[in-house]
């Protein structure tokens, strides 16, 4: 078996029981302390919703026990000269008064519009209405004539959460009604009774009505009469016996059990608990803090045999090798590895380092002799190459001075300055006229002048064949140079080409003599008083 298979091998046995425990004991934790979460949602939710049935069924007895007393008339409650208002709040007031709940029932006679008529509340000042109708529970609570949650709006009791229920009052012959008998609980009870809950810090209580709107939360008063998260409320409809849900509340996984609130066998609302996670996994966190040492120690144990595995298989046979390549590689070619066992990987890099060491012992021996006979070749090439190189530095240099006495030739044929007489000079051009070569000729004209005193030139440009762009400026600048220095100039051979490319630089040749020839020219010098 080789060494990398009995470290896997190794690592196998120990590792992954240790693994698979340190999983199964996290997943039998966790499901543990759901089922415990789940059960104590269920007996919170569950006495809750009991007694909220309780208090409902109190308000369908105040309206009941209301609605028996016929002391309001049959006609329709629009007509307020017909409804003795003081008559009807002594009324309400008298049967709210017998009522067994801790906190008053307000009660109120409503018309079809939402109008407050009267109420067992301060009475209202005459004429004056509040008006409901354009309130969504309001308008849920006359047309389904059933238990909501809202703002309580009846008389001077404004803007207070309450549980509501109204009723129809008088129905008409055709079935139709004129007006309706609301009465509504404080939610502030509700609320503080959720709060005084035994109940895990951490776990929220809430009672909503049968649309998700909030009506109680047992830690956020600011949360009543806003709407439960649509997502988890949908929930509750496929859920109708209230099983938990694992849901994200306020970005925190969380446990959500609920248990239905119904009267008379009606939905009319829900008792929701959401038990965080955060909590569920308290009670998780002695077992994974016991089950994490032994993990640990399960893996320093791991850690303690790859350790003296790798000592014993690994790091030995590998200082050994080291030591002889080592040795091999400071020219002891007669060092060997002393490695036990051939069959594993290191054994077999072991016998290859020998044979490595043993034909390198030969290859050396060979490469010395040849190495010998190289040497003595290498040095008669090189005593050939040597002489080969000084007969080539000589004839480069050779080749320079040519060289440079052909160009110190050349540069006195570009420009030669010819005197024919005593105090006359014939500067001939010929072949083509370019920049650079111009240059040469005008700085050798210039030297020459300042040297001697010359007082008649005579620029011969019969031969001139081409003349660069910017030279006929040029020259015609050396021209008035050399007229300045008080020397008659006097143009000779000028060409049809030439005289064009004056022409059309724009340059003027009346302050210069012009000749056809060259003799042309000296006869012109022989004429004139020198």
């Amino acid at each position: 078996m080789s060494l990398r298979a009995m470290l896997l091998l190794l690592l196998a046995c120990v590792v992954v029981p240790l693994v698979a425990l340190f999983s199964v004991g996290i997943t039998l934790q966790l499901q543990d302390a759901e089922q415990t979460a789940q059960r104590e949602s269920r007996n919170l939710a569950g006495p809750v919703a009991a007694r909220l049935e309780e208090r409902f069924q109190s308000l369908i007895f105040a309206q009941q026990l209301m609605q028996s007393v016929s002391v309001l008339p049959a006609q329709t409650l629009d007509d307020v000269s017909l409804v003795r208002e003081r008559g009807c709040n002594a009324f309400l007031g008298r049967q709210a008064s017998g009522l067994n709940v801790t906190r008053p029932v307000f009660n109120a006679v409503q018309d079809i519009k939402g109008r407050t008529i009267c109420a067992n509340v301060p009475p209202l000042p005459r004429n004056e209405r509040v008006v409901n109708a354009d309130r969504a529970y309001h308008r849920d609570l006359i047309a389904n004539r059933t238990i909501g949650i809202g703002e309580v709006t009846i008389g001077r009791i404004t803007n207070e959460p309450g549980i509501h229920i109204a009723t129809p009052l008088r129905p008409n012959s055709d079935g139709s009604f004129n007006a309706y008998l609301v009465a509504a609980v404080d939610f502030a009870q509700v609320g503080e009774e959720l709060a005084a809950l035994p109940r895990p810090a951490g776990v929220v209580v809430l009672v909503t009505d049968r649309a998700g709107r909030i009506g109680a939360h047992s830690d956020d008063p600011g949360m009543v009469n806003t709407l439960l998260d649509a997502d988890l409320f949908a929930t509750f409809g496929d859920n109708p016996e209230g099983i938990r849900q694992t849901r994200m509340i306020s970005g925190v996984p969380s446990i959500v059990a609920f248990n239905r609130i119904t009267v008379t066998g009606r939905l009319v609302g829900y008792v929701v608990v959401i038990y965080p996670y955060t909590v569920v996994r308290g009670d998780t966190i002695t077992f994974l803090v016991w089950v994490s040492i032994f993990f640990v120690i399960g893996i320093i144990a791991v850690l303690g045999l790859v350790y003296w595995g790798s000592t014993r298989f690994l790091l030995h046979p590998i200082r050994q090798l080291q030591a002889t390549t080592q040795a091999i590689a400071h020219g002891d070619l007669s060092a060997r590895p002393h490695v036990q066992t051939s069959t594993t990987e290191l054994g077999q890099l072991a016998l290859a380092i020998d044979q490595m060491a043993s034909s390198l012992e030969t290859e050396r021996r060979e490469t010395a002799v040849a190495q010998e006979q190289a040497l003595a070749a290498s040095q008669a090439e090189l005593a050939a190459q040597a002489r080969y190189l000084a007969a080539a530095r000589e004839s480069e240099a050779l080749r320079e001075q040519i060289i440079q006495e052909q160009q110190a030739l050349l540069h006195e044929l570009s420009s030669p300055i010819i005197p024919v007489m005593e105090r006359v000079v014939v500067v001939p051009l010929i072949g083509s006229l370019r920049e650079h070569r111009f240059v040469q000729i005008r700085d050798t004209v210039l030297t020459y002048f300042d040297h001697a005193r010359i007082q008649v030139l005579l620029l011969d440009v019969t031969g001139v064949r081409e003349i660069g762009d910017g030279v006929t400026q040029a020259l015609i600048d050396l021209l008035n140079t050399i007229r300045l220095l008080g020397v008659r100039v006097v143009i000779t051979g000028v060409q049809p080409a030439m005289a064009q490319a004056f022409v059309a630089s724009g340059i003027n040749l009346q302050d210069f003599v012009a000749r056809s020839t060259l003799q042309a020219g000296i006869d012109y010098v022989l004429g004139k008083k020198v």
